[in-house]
């Protein structure tokens, strides 16, 4: 009995040094000998400012850049100064990027105008060291003919990037009010634009200008701010020879004059469509409701605007506009024309004793709303339109 104790003893030892061993030998299969390590580098910033070309009495107050910002504050002496910054920006990383958004912050200065060239959002910076530049134009709206009570010129230029993966970028979503730069000047977007549209509806900031209204434009002076004399645009038998330009009235009587009761058949449209919006690029806007370009409906001004009833300044919800003007909730460029004139809406006011209805609804400098305004009388043109995204993203 003794002997096979020894025995089991004996054969228990030997497997437990087997185990032992092939346990050695399976952890030593097992060792990973070796490290892992991120090699990339992820750096994507701006990298210089230069200027450009400088006009006029331009003072450069400050200027600064982070990685992801460029900040101006610009002097201006007298309407037609300008500034152009080229803004670079360099991928120095080893990972490709992709231009996801471009944001101007501004002083909400209806005076100061500013367009951007060059990058734009959803542009390429390729690895290792690729350039882009964004040049960015600072103007002094050269058709102020009055002091601006803003004189506040601050610019920020905010940009995004993300790691280029091939994404698509869709259209961005705009709000009422926002300032987009399109064909030199600014304007302001009038109706919401969910990200699934692919155009957003923008009134002018600035009325038109004689250069852009063309050589024909009626009642036009060759100084300072034009203003559209409406006689010739809204009615037929008041000018000479039915022609454009400076005419004359072939009676005494503005009241005498026969004319169009509708925007279909008005002058202001036919310049409009003919003359102005060929040089915004007719491939640049898309027909909505049967236009391109227009002028603003004197029902978008009171509903999208905050016009209050001027007899005891609560919001009125009458469809009617006699008597309204802008509440302290408007924000001045709906209205603002620098020169105190008025600007005309898309629809005539028909129910005026004369002219045939030739008369239209009108916003004044100081934000009143006004009807059975004679189509003789001097009013500004700021035209309205629906201008695809891609133009401008």
């Amino acid at each position: 009995m003794e002997n096979n104790k020894k025995i089991i003893i004996t054969v228990l030892s030997v497997l437990v040094v087997a185990m032992a061993v092939g346990y050695a030998l399976l952890a030593q299969e097992l060792t990973i000998n070796g490290t892992a390590s991120i090699d990339s580098t992820w750096r994507v910033e701006i990298t210089n400012i230069t200027q450009h070309e400088i006009n006029g009495g331009v003072t450069e107050k400050s200027k600064s850049y982070t990685a992801t910002s460029a900040n101006f504050d610009i002097g201006f002496t007298q309407p037609g100064d300008f500034v152009i910054y080229d803004i670079e920006v360099t991928n120095s990383g080893t990972l490709d990027a992709v231009i996801s958004n471009i944001n101007v912050v501004t002083d909400n200065n209806p005076a100061i105008i500013y367009t951007t060239s060059g990058l734009k959002r959803g542009d390429k910076l390729l690895k290792n060291g690729d350039k882009k530049y964004l040049t960015l134009k600072i103007e002094y709206d050269s058709n102020v003919t009055s002091q601006p009570q803003n004189n506040d010129n601050d610019i920020t230029i905010q940009l995004d990037y993300q790691q280029d993966l091939g994404q698509v970028f869709n259209p961005v979503a705009y709000s009422v009010g926002d300032v987009i730069s399109f064909s030199g000047s600014n304007w302001r977007v009038i109706k919401d634009s969910e990200a699934t549209e692919n155009y957003v509806t923008l009134m002018k900031e600035t009325v038109l200008t004689y250069d852009e209204m063309g050589p024909n434009y009626a009642g036009a002076s060759t100084s300072g701010q034009r203003y559209d004399a409406m006689g010739y645009y809204w009615s037929d038998n008041c000018h000479y020879e039915g022609k454009f330009g400076n005419q004359t009235y072939t009676n005494n009587s503005s009241r005498d004059c026969e004319g169009h009761a509708d925007y279909e058949g008005s002058k202001v449209k036919e310049m409009l469509e003919n003359v102005y919006m060929p040089t915004l690029g007719e491939s640049n806007l898309k027909k909505v409701d049967g236009y391109k370009i227009r002028l603003i409906k004197y029902e978008e001004l009171i509903n999208t605007f905050r016009y209050a009833y001027y007899s005891n300044y609560n919001v009125h919800t009458d469809t009617t506009l006699s008597g309204y003007r802008a509440t302290s909730n408007t924000p001045t460029w709906v209205y603002q024309n620098f020169g105190g004139n008025y600007f005309m809406t898309m629809t005539p006011y028909t129910s005026y004793p004369y002219n045939n209805g030739t008369c239209i609804w009108v916003a004044t400098s100081g934000g009143e709303m006004v009807n059975g305004a004679t189509s003789t009388n001097t009013f500004a043109v700021r035209p309205v339109i629906n201008l695809l995204k891609s133009a401008i993203e």
